[in-house]
């Protein structure tokens, strides 16, 4: 049965009284539907021959440090997919702290055994090959993950120092470091 036909399914078997609007009951049913959602992304990444993790910290509004994981696959049909597993909180910002929450979600959710890849910020606690989190992830799971600097981080490293130069500066900028990477 699809998701949808189980969520019309639940809601046509709600009492009228009843309305959920309550915090409790609102962040309730978020938190389910959070699980629905990432079990189906664990179903199709299942499916795959491989994957790919992608990690990024950042700041929430509470001023706490954030790991956002998100998987990228690519379906037997050639259909590339890239989704949010999870965002969880931080204990500290050390590349073994980062590197043990990234490894639980993806053990709570897709497992390791078919990752090859992951993906982040080019910060040495990120992208350390000694005891940086790509290194860390490689001797946990116990062969080499392929680490993949972000493009987007590539992007904003490269537009940052231009200002106000032209668009056109920016891009072959950015077409330089590309070439450059994939050269390397």
């Amino acid at each position: 049965m699809s998701m949808q036909r189980e969520l019309k399914l639940a809601v046509e078997s709600i009492p009228e009284v009843c309305k959920y609007t309550s915090s409790e009951s609102e962040n309730e049913i978020v938190d389910i539907w959070f699980e629905l959602v990432q079990k189906n992304i664990a179903k199709r990444v299942a499916n795959s021959s491989m994957f790919c993790v992608m990690a990024d910290e950042t700041r929430n509004k509470n001023n706490v440090e954030d790991v956002c994981v998100c998987v990228r696959h690519v379906d037997d049909s050639f259909v590339s997919y890239e989704n949010l597993l999870d965002t969880i909180e931080l204990p500290g910002l050390t590349a073994r702290e980062i590197s043990k929450a990234l490894l639980w979600v993806l053990e709570e959710t897709v497992g390791t055994d078919r990752l090859v890849a992951q993906s982040n910020d080019g910060a040495s606690v990120m992208s350390g090959s000694a005891d940086g989190v790509q290194a860390l992830v490689s001797s946990s799971v116990g062969r080499k993950i392929i680490y993949v600097h972000c493009f987007a981080h590539q992007l904003h490293a490269t537009a940052s120092p231009c200002g106000s130069e032209s668009v056109a500066n920016v891009k072959s900028r950015y077409m330089a470091v590309g070439y450059l990477s994939a050269a390397v």
